[in-house]
């Protein structure tokens, strides 16, 4: 069978319009995402949060339909690093480019529970345990103090930061690397005051 050539030529503009149309509400309307910072804001790091199973869960049932749930914790994680940082919320359910925030790529910190699956930019990830309706669970809160000690601490380059975690967890390493620095500390003081006699 063959088509004309008329008709096919017709299909194909046809489908570059609609693929064009669909494109308004697939890609984000401009190149910078966020608007430029303040020269005074210059020095603020963003966090940029997944709201799928990282700050919350959806599931659907039968009986009752669609429900989300907000992962423990998740206020009192907002309201305390809100001091700290410019926080971003987006949803992971198309790739999310992180270069497209009108932000510098060593100033973003991306929590996900999916983060190395969906990211394009792996070096600015903070894996988390996704959230499925678990009520003991703390991850969320856990990683505040490695948030509030890069946030007080304002490093040069994230990445390199996150580099030196290696797909860890880095609540659970951050807290070990912290009492292994205060021994440190201890031992340090302890030796000088024997020296001081």
């Amino acid at each position: 069978m063959t088509v004309p050539a008329k008709a096919l030529e017709s299909y194909l503009d046809l489908r570059r319009l609609v693929e064009e149309h669909l494109l308004e509400y697939t890609e984000p309307t401009s190149d910078q995402l966020l608007p430029d910072l303040h020269p005074l804001e210059q020095h603020v790091f963003a966090l940029v949060l997944d709201l799928n199973e990282t700050l919350l869960y959806t599931d659907w049932k039968r009986e009752r339909g669609w429900r989300t749930f907000k992962r423990p914790g998740v206020d009192a994680f907002l309201e305390h690093l809100a001091k700290f940082y410019e926080i971003v919320v987006y949803s992971d359910q198309m790739n999310m480019d992180l270069s497209k925030l009108n932000r510098d790529p060593a100033k973003i910190l991306y929590v996900s529970a999916h983060a190395f699956d969906s990211s394009l930019q792996p070096e600015n990830c903070v894996p988390i345990k996704p959230y499925k309706l678990e009520t003991d669970y703390t991850a969320l809160l856990d990683l505040i103090p490695f948030l509030e000690y890069v946030a007080r601490n304002s490093p040069a380059d994230i990445r390199q930061v996150l580099q030196s975690y290696e797909r860890k967890d880095i609540a659970k390493e951050f807290l070990e690397r912290s009492k292994k620095y205060q021994r440190r500390v201890q031992e340090q003081k302890q030796q000088g005051r024997l020296w001081r006699r």
